[in-house]
């Protein structure tokens, strides 16, 4: 994303995204029609595309949408994931006594990384957001057990008050 940031005009260009496709046909051995593959492609109907490491083949998963590919099983998983582990260093410093701060835990990368630091490393997370129906959305959807919202009054004697916890 960071890249598409750069004050380039791209009128009577395709409009970049990340996108999941569909293989229709292929002359590439890597590629069968009715695979899904997920890379830079943009907003068209159809492309023509060449195997890269910009374009890489998924594996679906009965029961799971290809959209997912964009979100939790792409950039915002992967963003999510890195950021705990190799940013926060969760698993070197992680334990079960361990409490994890998330900022914009509402948010799609937010409320990911709670559930990766809450689910698959056994952390207690306090979520951060800025509205209390958002709170209450991570604490009944998500099963946190402390929010805090950023624009009450007392924010930070809460947010000391809520490392304290025990989930």
């Amino acid at each position: 994303m960071r890249g598409w940031m750069r004050d380039v005009r791209s009128i009577d260009k395709v409009m970049r995204s990340s996108d999941v496709v569909q293989v229709l046909k292929s002359t590439s051995p890597l590629y069968k029609p009715g695979d899904l593959a997920h890379g830079t492609v943009g907003w068209q109907e159809y492309a023509i595309i060449k195997p890269s490491d910009d374009v890489v083949k998924i594996k679906a998963f009965p029961g799971v949408s290809p959209s997912t590919y964009l979100g939790v099983l792409g950039l915002t998983g992967l963003t999510s994931y890195f950021g705990l582990y190799e940013v926060g260093e969760i698993v070197r410093k992680g334990s079960p006594n361990c409490t994890v701060v998330v900022s914009g835990a509402a948010g799609a990368t937010g409320s990911v990384a709670a559930q990766i630091a809450k689910h698959v490393f056994g952390c207690r997370v306090i979520g951060i957001a800025g509205l209390e129906d958002k709170c209450e959305y991570l604490v009944k959807a998500l099963g946190l057990g402390v929010t805090r919202n950023y624009k009450s009054k007392m924010f930070f004697k809460e947010l000391v008050q809520g490392n304290a916890y025990a989930d």
